[in-house]
């Protein structure tokens, strides 16, 4: 593999090259954090729900009372 002093500069350089990956060594550990780790506190969750019938209408949605919605 090529050090990074060895890689010539300029665009498409490193083309057709073994580049040196510094994140590497974490993703193949599993000590790498994505987007998907980070946790906030606080954070609300949602997912989205396709619906079964083309073209089809939402009509009404019906919002849980004993849920803090503020």
């Amino acid at each position: 593999m090529l050090s990074p002093a060895s890689v010539p500069p300029g665009p498409g350089a490193a083309v057709g090259r073994s580049v040196p990956r510094r994140e590497g060594a974490d993703k193949v550990t599993g000590r790498a954090r994505y987007t998907d780790d980070i946790t906030v506190p606080g954070a609300w969750y949602g997912r989205t729900i396709r619906s079964t019938i083309a073209r089809g209408a939402i009509r009404s949605i019906t919002l849980d009372p004993a849920f803090d919605w503020s």
